[in-house]
Formats: C-alpha cells, sequence, structure tokens
C-alpha cells in the first residue's frame, strides 16, 4: 500500500492506470511498449500477483518489449516465518527476467530503479553476437570491435541475471523497505541519466528510439569486420538462383520508423529474394507502400516444406525458426540448409545501420521505387469490398479490412478466425499489426489496452477469438474507465477452434472440452456489464454498420460477432 500511495503522490509526473487482473497489467505494459517503443511499469502483489502475470510477461519476453515489473514482497523481518501469501518470487520471476533485483534497504530504492531502467534497454545474448559461415572468429569481433564496456559502478541492489535476451526486469520490494524512510530523503533527487550498459554495436531491437540511454556506439561502418562480413552476406545473396533467396525478418527490421522495413524491401526486390518473418510477429508496419512480408506458416511440417525452397537465408534480429510444438514424426528445427547458407544478424547489430550498409552492396537495391520496378514486394494500394450475406471468418476479416482507417493499430488475438485477415488486408492504408508472439493466450484485451495509452490519437481494434477473450475480460472495464479508443471484435465461433484444428491433425478425435456452447456466452450483455457499450452482429451488413458505429466513439466499443458455423 505504501507504493500504492506513492504512484498517487506521483500523479503530475506519472500516469497510473488501475487494472482489476495481473495479466491485464501485464499484457497492458507488453503493448504500450510495442507501441511506444519504451518501457511500461507494472505494480504487482507477492508471489501469487506475480504468478497470475506471468503469462504476459511470457509473451513480452518473446516480443522483446522492455518492462519494469515492480513486485511487493514480505518484509525482510517476517518472510522467514512463511506467512500465507510467502512464495519464492526469485524462481517465478526466473522464468521470464532479463534481470532480477532486490532492493535491501530503502536508501537504494532509487539507483535500483535506475539500474533496471538500463538494464530494460538491452537484449543481452548468451549466443555470439554474429553467426555465418565466413570467418566466425571476425564475425564475433564485428559486433565488439572499438566497443568499451561501461561501467556501472557499485550496483544499487542485489541483482541476477536469469534469463538471457528478456528485456523485461523484475524489481522486488520488501514491504518494510517500501515504509521505511531513506536516510537522504529530502535530498534533491539525482537527475543525471542512469549508467548506460552497453551490448556490442547495437541498441535494443536494432533502434535507438527508446530513451536514449545508449553512449559509445561504434558505427559499424567503422569495422573493417563488420563492413567484411556484410560483403560476404551480400555476395552470397546475390550468388543465389533467381527466387532461392531469402530474408526472414524480426524485431527492427519489421518497423518502417526507422526505414528498416523499406530498405529490407528493397534489397529483397532488387535480388528476388523472398520476404518472411515468424507465423506471429511482434510488431510489424503493414500497408499500401510497405514490403509483403509472408508469414512461414504456423505448423511446422508445412514450415519445413516453405523454408526448403531457398539455399541462403538471411535472418534478421530474429532466431532461427522452431517449431511451436514437437508432434509425432515432426521436425524441431525448421531451416535444412546447411550452416553455410545460412546468415544472421540478430540484437547485438544495429539493424537499421546493418540493412543501410548491406543495401550499398546489392546493386539496383537503391533505385527500387515502390510500384515501379519492386517486383511486387511492395503493396499496391487496394481496399477490398465490403461483403453481404453470412457472417463467417472470411467475411469478418474482409469487412475489417474494408472499414480499418489509416494508422490503425491491428490487435490480432483471432487465432482460427483471422487467418484470411493478412492477405486481405495488404493493400489497407497503413497500418501496424500486434501478435501473440509467445502464445500465450488472453493477450488480445490487455495488449490492446496498453497500445491505446501508447497511441491515444489512433484507432485500436482488437480481432477477439472468444475462448481466449474469457482469459482476460477485465481489460474491458480499464478501457471503459480509461475511455481507451479500442474496438474489440469477439469473433464467437462458441469453440476453442485451434484445438479442434490441432485434434485433427493428431488424430486424436473431437473432445467435448473444446466446445463453448454450453451455455453460449452473451458478450454484449458482459461487456455492457463492465461499462463497454456492445452490440451484435448475425450476418457482414450488421457487423459493418457496428464497426462504422464503433469507430465514432470516443471510448471503448464491442462487437459480439456471431459466426455461421460450418
Amino acid at each position: 500500500m505504501w507504493l500504492v500511495a506513492a504512484l498517487e503522490k506521483a500523479s503530475n509526473h506519472m500516469r497510473s492506470i488501475l487494472c482489476l487482473h495481473e495479466s491485464v497489467v501485464t499484457g497492458a505494459c507488453d503493448g504500450y511498449a510495442r507501441i511506444a517503443g519504451k518501457p511500461a511499469a507494472s505494480l504487482l502483489h507477492l508471489g501469487p500477483g506475480l504468478g497470475n502475470g506471468l503469462c504476459n510477461l511470457h509473451n513480452a519476453r518473446r516480443a522483446g518489449s522492455p518492462i519494469l515489473v515492480l513486485v511487493g514482497d514480505m518484509s525482510t523481518w517476517h518472510k522467514s516465518a512463511d506467512p500465507p501469501l510467502n512464495q519464492d518470487m526469485e524462481s517465478l520471476a526466473s522464468t521470464v527476467s532479463g534481470q532480477i533485483i532486490t532492493v535491501q534497504s530503502p536508501d537504494a530504492v532509487s539507483a535500483a530503479v535506475r539500474q533496471a531502467v538500463a538494464a530494460m534497454q538491452v537484449r543481452p545474448t548468451a549466443a555470439p553476437a554474429v553467426s555465418a559461415p565466413a570467418d566466425p572468429a571476425a564475425a564475433r569481433s564485428a559486433a565488439t570491435n572499438g566497443v568499451r564496456p561501461l561501467d556501472m559502478g557499485a550496483q544499487a541492489a542485489a541483482a541476477v541475471t536469469s534469463c538471457p535476451g528478456s528485456r523485461v526486469v523484475t524489481l522486488m520490494v520488501p514491504h518494510d523497505v517500501s515504509w521505511t524512510d531513506a536516510p537522504d530523503q529530502n535530498k534533491q533527487p539525482d537527475q543525471s541519466p542512469p549508467a548506460a550498459v552497453d551490448v556490442g554495436a547495437n541498441a535494443p531491437n536494432g533502434n535507438s528510439r527508446g530513451p536514449g540511454l545508449f553512449t559509445q556506439h561504434v558505427r559499424l561502418a567503422d569495422s573493417p569486420a563488420a563492413c567484411h562480413f556484410l560483403k560476404d552476406c551480400a555476395a552470397a545473396l546475390r550468388g543465389a538462383p533467381q527466387g532461392k533467396a531469402a530474408l526472414i525478418l524480426g524485431g527492427a527490421a519489421l518497423l518502417s520508423q526507422g526505414g528498416e522495413l523499406q530498405r529490407a524491401g528493397r534489397i529483397a526486390s532488387a535480388l528476388g529474394a523472398k520476404l518472411l518473418c515468424e507465423p506471429l510477429p511482434g510488431r510489424i508496419d503493414r500497408g499500401a507502400g510497405m514490403p509483403q512480408v509472408t508469414r512461414i506458416p504456423y505448423f511446422p511440417q508445412e514450415a519445413a516444406i516453405e523454408l526448403r525452397k531457398y539455399e541462403v537465408v538471411l535472418l534478421l534480429d530474429v532466431r532461427r525458426p522452431v517449431a511451436g510444438f514437437g508432434y509425432r514424426d515432426g521436425p524441431s528445427q525448421l531451416l535444412s540448409q546447411h550452416d553455410d547458407m545460412i546468415w544472421e544478424l540478430d540484437a547485438s547489430w544495429c539493424v537499421a545501420e546493418a540493412l543501410e550498409l548491406l543495401e550499398r552492396e546489392v546493386p539496383g537495391a537503391a533505385a527500387v521505387k515502390p510500384g515501379v520496378n519492386c517486383r511486387e514486394i511492395f503493396a499496391a494500394g487496394n481496399i477490398p469490398a465490403l461483403p453481404t450475406g453470412l457472417l463467417t471468418a472470411a467475411s469478418l476479416c474482409q469487412t475489417v479490412a474494408a472499414l480499418q482507417p489509416a494508422d490503425t493499430i491491428i490487435v490480432d488475438e483471432s487465432l482460427t478466425s483471422g487467418g484470411t485477415y493478412w492477405d486481405v488486408a495488404k493493400g489497407c492504408p497503413r497500418f501496424t499489426q500486434l501478435c501473440l508472439t509467445g502464445g500465450a493466450i488472453g493477450s488480445g484485451p490487455p495488449m490492446a489496452t496498453g497500445a491505446a495509452v501508447a497511441a491515444p490519437t489512433q484507432q485500436v481494434i482488437n480481432i477477439q477469438a472468444d475462448g481466449s477473450a474469457m482469459y482476460s475480460l477485465q481489460s474491458l472495464w480499464t478501457q471503459a474507465r480509461e475511455q481507451l479508443k479500442v474496438l474489440t471484435i469477439i469473433c464467437a465461433n462458441n469453440a476453442y477452434a485451434i484445438l479442434k484444428v490441432e485434434a485433427m491433425r493428431q488424430r486424436t478425435g473431437s473432445n467435448a472440452l473444446t466446445s463453448l456452447s454450453g451455455p453460449e456466452i452473451d458478450w454484449v450483455s458482459l461487456a455492457r456489464g463492465l461499462g463497454v457499450p456492445a452490440g451484435r452482429a448475425d450476418t457482414a451488413d450488421e457487423l459493418a454498420e457496428l464497426i462504422h458505429q464503433g469507430l465514432q466513439q470516443q471510448g471503448p466499443f464491442l462487437i459480439h460477432a456471431a459466426l455461421t458455423r460450418g
């Protein structure tokens, strides 16, 4: 309660938003970070509260989202008594946190927070920063040549490095620390920037659109080893037969703000290469005039067949693709090419600068113009026609694409119902799409909440599966309280359809435990009970009318889209 009271006192400097479940808190932080490009902070209560929030912290970790998880712990002198809510919080936090910091005294709180903020700005790598066939030793030096790590000085609190690669940082504050006055409580706070942490030649996600904590950055162009690596990479791509090279994009390479995605598109156009991404990317900027990126198929058998088409593969700010699950007789690793044909630029590189240098090594890339000589890599403007009649999953996707305004943020947790949206929306006015990156369902409504906080002037549309929406329904209350511009479209097929698909593929038979039809969920009543106006659509025409109504709202709106079974 001392931390809650402190947040209220700091209301002029920090916006505090109340959520009714920890998974909503952590999912909203994830959505905020993906859109704003900077950290959000969550306040959770003890181990059970942290446990409730882990599912969406898992998704945030997979998406590379920076989040400060502030967790209150038992008083230092009371913990040994093992009170009812006592739990091994460090073990829980270790599953998602890049660093876990325990504040040990009141005077260490401020420095500990600064240490946590600095830690969120980097993505530590457990593996070498560069992987390529040319010269592994020289390649590794490309990320560190001339870079001197910065000294953090004496640590403010006990810190444990736990989950490599995660930008989630957990800060644990014992109860008695929160109520005890620090010795220097009347001293003016230090206004100097936090100590910087350097991980080679890169800012997080390959861009520097965060709070700007990075110093001593060495340009790749000044590193002979990095330049040599990129020249060799370009030569390998140029040497592949037409249509036999692929660029697999992730992280910063899927963003347009710094021009990374556009550069990747020009390179692919000049090479006649394919642009690919993970089935569920954390964030991708899409629409007319943007490169068209093909998702690697979700199921591993189909994914492996697609990836076998290519002789040379370049991975940009993304790990090597693996199967989501281990199926009987199915593959684990999805790339079958020899290591000599796989080139990787991971999070230790500045992706924007690497793409700029790579573009110079690909003849004709800089001269590629969307709609002129781009080999149809860049999407042409094409808004689909409004469908009429039956409301199916496909007509739902087409209706959303036909009506979404420019600069919409699409939060996609549609699962089986949204399969056609990716293709039908490719020519829409530019928009941003967020996906269920970690696979832990229940992320859509919270992520839409955080995205709307990060971009209050943009329309957020959450295309949401009905089963997973029940995991975090409380998000609607926060959207109503904060009057967030979120349009939620519930794809009501009254089933855990993804489980039915899995059962069919694995031939385990159908199961009554995948049905949500007894009783059917009344989403209009649920939404209204939480303060969100809502309506039900049984046809594609009614859906279009309700989307028009929802887009005119200054706050949230929900549509129960009753999909035709079949």
